[in-house]
């Protein structure tokens, strides 16, 4: 068994450097957080490619890629859910905009080599049924 560390504790260094500050503190592999502050889907080449290289030079493997939160969709401030937009939403534009969101993290995972995605439903809103939510989803 290999012990992972999430780089959601380490937002206030960039994603490179959570990657290296992990691997120094002796763990095998990494999830990252595709989220802000380390990523979003406009992420650059060059900003991926620092990432692939902080992996390289630490021999850190990726456990998974946490596409959980979406908080670089939104202006500040947030709003009170940190997970919409989402895919349960009963706005068809508002969970289009999820769905190429997690759309960016699967490719992203992909080429950091990862195995896995964490992806969230979103919860139903307050007027609607979860079963609704759940046809939605």
């Amino acid at each position: 068994m290999k012990l992972a560390y999430s780089t959601n504790g380490f937002t206030q260094v960039t994603l490179p450097t959570a990657v290296r500050q992990i691997a120094s503190h002796g763990y095998a592999a990494v999830e990252l957080l595709a989220d802000e502050p380390h990523w979003s889907p406009a992420a650059s080449a060059f900003e991926r490619a620092a990432v692939r290289q902080a992996l390289a030079d630490t021999g850190l493997s990726v456990s998974n890629v946490n596409a959980n939160t979406a908080m670089v969709l939104w202006p500040q401030p947030m709003p009170e859910t940190v997970f919409e937009p989402s895919l349960s939403n009963h706005d068809p534009a508002v969970r289009a905009r999820r769905l190429a969101f997690t759309r960016a993290a699967l490719d992203f995972a992909v080429e950091m080599g990862a195995p896995t995605v964490s992806v969230t439903s979103g919860r139903p809103e307050a007027h609607c049924l979860p079963a609704e939510g759940m046809r939605w989803f």
